[in-house]
């Protein structure tokens, strides 16, 4: 198993796998009952209470690597039907607020549930919730997803945005979600993150589609390219389960799948990004949502950029800047903005389920440039800029 560099690392902490017929809570799940049935735990490790934040990172530290090595085998498994049932009805009896119920089935799915903020130590009225496995914090990882709600969404109702994250090995793009979700509170609904590198397993997953990484073929450890059914109940993966539920508890949320670009090609221009449907290159959304996210991502970009005087890289990057679709910027004076074919999400199998399931319009698909992800790091204003296109979304 890699233990560095932990931006391509992903997710899942929780109790030892408990069995259907055990039915033993985790400690964690152990003291909140003693404290009542109204709460989650503080997040914590070993007694420690800690951010969200330095949890998700101790475990995307020890997530499944791209098993390339002899220390780095192949651990990720599929969860089992059982698994995912209780998975579900742990999500569902979130929303709900039943939390010792939750509790109870989480801890039978394999994972706990810890209540905390992003960035600060947690207290007992701190009401986000992390859902992680445990074991992925060591050698027992099968990597497992992980979820981040927010439990009190004042401003939300029943909308906002979820943002999925199924390829944690692409620097900056957990980041660049999890500070959307501590810095906006009033568009972000939740997080999901993947728990294991794309190309650790070995198994082929059912699609059959060609790709540059994990020896050309997509493995089942890839979140992003699995056929789930579209029934929920017989989704494959505990990624899709905790999309599914989330959708089910809040139908109006937006869900934004985000996605690094890979350059591939020496000869081709790398900045940017580009909004779609995970469809068809040109997309054709409802309401428009690839053209006002990807208006106001530029301008707020720009805004951000010219604030300080342009760099090279940046001119470059601005150049780049390019959609999926072509649309009109309103004026005076409009703006004809071009649709561009180049990293467009076109093979994306969530985005392909959503519009089987009827979902088509809430769902969009992000490619971030190398650029605008490492300056995310760096200068908060290029953060930023990706907020006014989330909240452009959420208003769909």
């Amino acid at each position: 198993m890699r233990t560095t560099g932990f931006r391509w690392r992903a997710a899942g902490l929780a109790l030892a796998t408990v069995t259907a017929s055990s039915a033993m809570l985790a400690p964690a799940a152990a003291e909140e009952l003693e404290r009542g049935p109204g709460l989650y735990a503080p997040c914590a490790i070993d007694g420690d209470r800690m951010p969200m934040r330095t949890i998700i990172e101790e475990i995307l530290e020890a997530s499944p690597g791209p098993n390339t090595t002899e220390d780095d085998p192949p651990l990720y498994q599929q969860p089992s039907a059982t698994e995912r049932a209780n998975l579900a009805s742990g999500i569902a009896h979130m929303i709900a607020g039943s939390r010792h119920t939750a509790l109870q089935y989480f801890a039978l799915a394999g994972y706990e549930a810890c209540q905390g903020r992003m960035d600060e130590v947690p207290t007992w009225y701190s009401r986000d919730v992390l859902v992680y496995d445990n074991e992925g914090r060591g050698s027992g990882t099968r990597g497992r997803p992980m979820l981040v709600y927010r439990e009190e969404a004042t401003g939300l109702g029943e909308g906002g945005i979820v943002l999925g994250v199924p390829h944690a090995s692409e620097d900056g793009v957990p980041e660049m979600a999890l500070n959307a979700f501590s810095t906006m509170r009033d568009t972000v609904r939740g997080v999901v993150l993947a728990g294991t590198h794309r190309c650790n397993s070995t198994t082929n997953s059912d699609d059959d589609g060609t790709t540059p990484e994990c020896g050309r073929h997509y493995k089942i450890s890839d979140m992003a390219h699995q056929f789930d059914s579209p029934l929920p109940s017989q989704a494959q993966t505990d990624f899709q389960v905790m999309h599914d539920g989330l959708r089910t508890g809040h139908p109006t949320s937006n869900q934004l799948q985000m996605h690094g670009m890979q350059n591939n090609n020496p000869n081709e221009h790398d900045e940017g990004f580009e909004i779609s449907d995970g469809g068809d290159a040109e997309a054709d959304l409802v309401d428009e949502a690839v053209e006002r996210a990807h208006a106001a991502y530029a301008a707020a970009l720009t805004t951000a950029m010219n604030a300080g005087g342009l760099t090279a890289a940046e001119q470059t990057e601005l150049s780049w800047l390019t959609t999926c679709q072509a649309y009109t910027i309103e004026g005076p004076p409009a703006v004809e903005v071009p649709a561009s074919n180049r990293h467009c999400g076109r093979n994306s199998d969530q985005g392909q389920l959503e519009r089987a399931r009827g979902h088509g319009a809430r769902w969009l698909h992000i490619e971030i440039s190398r650029y605008i992800r490492d300056s995310s790091s760096i200068d908060p204003t290029v953060f930023n800029s990706i907020q006014p296109a989330l909240r452009a979304i959420a208003a769909g």
